[in-house]
């Protein structure tokens, strides 16, 4: 949670206040809705298509200058997150774990 200290107070709160609420997929998933269910993976399928963007994103105008620059003096940034982690490995995981959270249609397929 460490990303959050570095967003705007009232942002900060939004995610807090979200976080404490309850799940929407579990709402959906419980619901014979097929409506209900079709506009839920629409939008986390749009919230997948805009991970992917940043994925490439990403490689265009960090990962790839960073290779290009002389001496690579700057190669750190293309590698490593905030966190410490692989750049590339932690947002195509979360982009996949984003994925995960599609439902299957009510009648199972």
């Amino acid at each position: 949670m460490r990303m959050r200290d570095y967003m705007l107070p009232d942002h900060r709160n939004f995610i807090a206040a979200v976080g404490k609420g309850p799940s929407v997929r579990n709402f959906v998933s419980n619901s014979d809705d097929q409506e209900l269910r079709t506009a839920y993976n629409t939008c986390v399928s749009l919230l997948r298509d805009f991970r992917s963007l940043h994925i490439r994103i990403i490689a265009s105008y960090v990962i790839i200058p960073s290779k290009r620059a002389k001496g690579h003096q700057v190669e750190g940034l293309a590698n490593v997150g905030t966190g410490g982690t692989g750049i590339m490995s932690f947002l195509k995981s979360v982009r996949d774990t984003t994925a995960a959270a599609l439902l299957p249609d009510v009648s199972g397929t």
